[in-house]
């Protein structure tokens, strides 16, 4: 029997990010990409610039949410991605070139979420 599952939850570390890591419109634009790639469509996105370093875009996805965090001062990004559809080996391959894209060092890691207790 399979287990149902409520969604999935991806976690992108990216290492060695060019200095489009303090760009506002780049990571929106990026949000966007990374939506599309998973069969996504955006809505609302939002903002926060941290000072002195750091910046946060969050976007509101037809199926959840994608997270931005950035560390420009680390050459870092975290990237965490919510969605409530199934994803498919395809969708995974998508989201991995767009993350390719975005920086030469980078780890993903997938885990579903809500899976019934054994």
């Amino acid at each position: 029997m399979e287990v149902p599952k409520e969604g999935t939850s991806i976690l992108v570390d990216i290492y060695r990010t060019p200095t489009a890591s303090k760009d506002e419109a780049f990571w929106t634009k990026a949000v966007r990409a990374i939506a599309t790639a998973i069969r996504c469509t955006t809505g609302e996105t939002l903002s926060k610039r941290y000072r002195p370093h750091g910046l946060t875009v969050l976007a509101v996805i037809s199926m959840s949410h994608i997270a931005v965090h950035t560390w420009p001062e680390h050459d870092f990004v975290a990237l965490d991605v919510y969605t409530c559809q199934r994803l498919t080996a395809e969708d995974m391959a998508r989201l991995e070139l767009v993350v390719s894209a975005l920086g030469p060092q980078y780890t993903i890691s997938a885990s579903d979420r809500g899976r019934a207790l054994p």
